[in-house]
C-alpha cells in the first residue's frame, strides 16, 4: 500500500513538473482521436494508411488557415473602424454621459474626458508611437510567445505520429489488459469513446449554430462587427465560457463604440442573454445530449480548475476530461456497489 502511495505521490508531482508538455501531447492525442475516423473511412476506400493520414493533416491544415483568412481580416477591419470611432465616444462621454451623471446621480466623474480625447486622437495620428510603449510589456512575454508558437508547429507533427500509429498504440495497450478483464475494460473504452464522440461531435454543432445565432441577432440589433463577434464567439465556444464572455465584451465595446449610447449596448446584452438560454437549455442538451452526464456546476468548476492548473490547454481540455472521468467514477461506483465490501455492510 506504501508503494502504492508513493508511486502515485511521484507520477502526480510529474505530472505537475511536466504539465505543459504533456498537455500539448494530450490535445494531440485528442486531435487525433477526432480525425481517426476519417482516416479509417479513407481506409475503407481503398487508400494506403500513410495517404489517408497526410489527406486528412493537409485538410486540417486548410480549415486552420482558412478559418484564420477569415478571421484576421475581419477583427483587423472592425479594429480600424472602431478606432475610427473612439474620439467620437469619447466626446459623447464628455457632453453625454458626464453631464447625466453628475444631474442624475450627483456624482461627478473622476476621468478628464478632455484628456482622454486627446490622447485617443494622439494615438490614431501616432500609431507607431503606441506600438513602441507596448513593445516592454509585449516582450516580457515573449517566453508565452515562443512556447504558443512551439505549440502550434508541434501540434501537426505529433498528430501525424499519433494518426500513423493509432491502432497500433491502441493495440499495445489492450495486450497489457490481464486477459480477465479484458471484457470489461473494453467496454469501458466503449462507453469512452462513446461519450467523447457524442461530446466533440456536439460541440462542433453548437459552435456552428452558435456563429450563425450571434451573426445575426447582433446584425438585427444593428451592430456592423456582427459577424465578425459572432463568429469569435461561436468558434470560441470549445472553451466553456470563454466564448461568451469575451464576445459579450468584444460586442459591448463595439456597440458602445459605434452608438455612443447604453441603448445599443443593451441590445447587445439582450442578444448574449438569449444565446446563453439557447445554448444551455436548446443547444447542448440537444446536440451533445445528457450522455456526457455532466452538471453544469461539475462543468464550471472542470474549466477553473483546469485553467489554474495548466493554464489554457487545462481549460481547453477540461471537459472532456472530466466526461472520461464521469465514466470512470460510474463504472467504480458500479463494481463497489456490487462488491462484498458494500454487500456485507
Amino acid at each position: 500500500m506504501l508503494w502504492l502511495l508513493a508511486a502515485l505521490l511521484v507520477a502526480g508531482f510529474l505530472v505537475y513538473q511536466l504539465a505543459s508538455v504533456l498537455f500539448v501531447f494530450a490535445a494531440g492525442a485528442l486531435l487525433a482521436y477526432v480525425c481517426a475516423p476519417l482516416v479509417q473511412w479513407l481506409e475503407r476506400r481503398g487508400l494506403r494508411r500513410w495517404m489517408a493520414v497526410i489527406l486528412v493533416l493537409v485538410l486540417v491544415l486548410l480549415v486552420v488557415v482558412g478559418l484564420l483568412l477569415i478571421l484576421i481580416p475581419l477583427v483587423i477591419t472592425q479594429v480600424s473602424a472602431l478606432m475610427d470611432e473612439l474620439p467620437r465616444l469619447v466626446e459623447w462621454y464628455r457632453e453625454v454621459l458626464v453631464p447625466w451623471v453628475r444631474e442624475a446621480l450627483s456624482v461627478e466623474l473622476p476621468v478628464d474626458a478632455e484628456r482622454l480625447r486627446l490622447l485617443a486622437a494622439a494615438a490614431m495620428r501616432d500609431g507607431g508611437a503606441l506600438v513602441q510603449r507596448l513593445l516592454p510589456s509585449l516582450t516580457s512575454g515573449g517566453l508565452a510567445v515562443v512556447s504558443l508558437l512551439a505549440t502550434v508547429i508541434l501540434l501537426p507533427v505529433l498528430l501525424l505520429y499519433f494518426l500513423l500509429d493509432w491502432e497500433r498504440m491502441s493495440e499495445a495497450l489492450l495486450v497489457l489488459v490481464p486477459r480477465r478483464h479484458l471484457p470489461a475494460v473494453t467496454r469501458l473504452m466503449a462507453e469512452i469513446d462513446d461519450v467523447l464522440g457524442a461530446f466533440l461531435r456536439g460541440q462542433f454543432l453548437v459552435m456552428i449554430a452558435l456563429s450563425v445565432f450571434y451573426a445575426a441577432g447582433l446584425r438585427i440589433v444593428g451592430l456592423d462587427s456582427a459577424l465578425s463577434v459572432g463568429i469569435i464567439t461561436g468558434m470560441l465556444a470549445f472553451v466553456p465560457y470563454l466564448g461568451f464572455s469575451l464576445g459579450l465584451l468584444l460586442g459591448s465595446f463595439a456597440a458602445l463604440l459605434q452608438f455612443h449610447s447604453l441603448g445599443g449596448v443593451l441590445g447587445v446584452w439582450l442578444v448574449f442573454a438569449i444565446g446563453q438560454v439557447v445554448e444551455s437549455y436548446v443547444l447542448t442538451p440537444w446536440l451533445v445530449g445528457d450522455r456526457v452526464g455532466l452538471h453544469p456546476l461539475w462543468v464550471l468548476f472542470a474549466v477553473i480548475a483546469g485553467g489554474v492548473l495548466f493554464g489554457f490547454l487545462g481549460a481547453l481540455l477540461a471537459v472532456p476530461v472530466a466526461a472520461v472521468l464521469a465514466v470512470l467514477v460510474r463504472h467504480a461506483r458500479q463494481r463497489y456497489l456490487h462488491s462484498t465490501l458494500y454487500q456485507s455492510g
